[in-house]
């Protein structure tokens, strides 16, 4: 199942960026420029990851963090604050409160950063199901990787052994091919 991650950012290339990539992902992404607006989107909508920029036109990011993590539906929705103007210290201090976002970051960030951030709330497009099944298919496949390593080497033997066989019997004909023509070569003489 896609995950619905709705970004609330003032700066559309930033918010243009960052769809980019979480829709690379397999993301559904809902772009929401304005701080209420994206409020009234996560009631109407339940995202499963909201990004929220500190910097927006009309009102600070942090009070839609505040009113989207007092709200008794949506404070469950994992939320990560973004930020160009704040500090680590702002965010340690924001992270000191009983209200406040489930991750910061601070821009600038590269895709790779940001994904990072992204997947550790969400992950991208699997189910808990669908990662533990996946982890069993893995263990499968080593178990039946080791096996098949095991024969491999087993008949690498076998190959080395039968080859040190025939290199014996090779031994053996030309001894005796050796003895045929001595043999010979005394019946010629006589």
């Amino acid at each position: 199942m896609r995950k619905k991650v709705l970004i609330i950012e003032g700066d559309e290339t930033w918010a243009r960026m960052m769809a980019g990539a979480l829709e690379k992902e397999g993301s559904e992404v809902e772009i929401v420029y304005d701080g209420m607006e994206g409020l009234g989107k996560a009631q109407r909508e339940h995202p499963d990851f909201i990004i929220l920029s500190v910097e927006l036109p009309r009102e600070s990011g942090y009070l839609i963090c505040k009113k989207l993590k007092e709200d008794k539906e949506l404070r469950k929705i994992p939320l990560m604050l973004i930020s160009a103007e704040a500090t680590e210290e702002d965010f340690e201090r924001h992270r000191k409160l009983r209200v406040r976002a489930d991750d910061y970051l601070r821009k600038p960030f590269t895709d790779e950063e940001f994904l990072a951030k992204v997947s550790n709330h969400i992950g991208f497009g699997i189910s808990q199901q669908d990662y533990e099944d996946l982890q069993e298919k893995i263990h499968q496949f080593l178990l039946e990787k080791e096996s098949l390593e095991k024969e491999l080497e087993e008949k690498k033997e076998r190959i080395a052994e039968l080859e040190a066989l025939l290199e014996e019997e090779r031994e053996k004909r030309r001894s005796l091919k050796a003895l045929l023509e001595n043999a010979l070569s005394l019946i010629r003489e006589e």
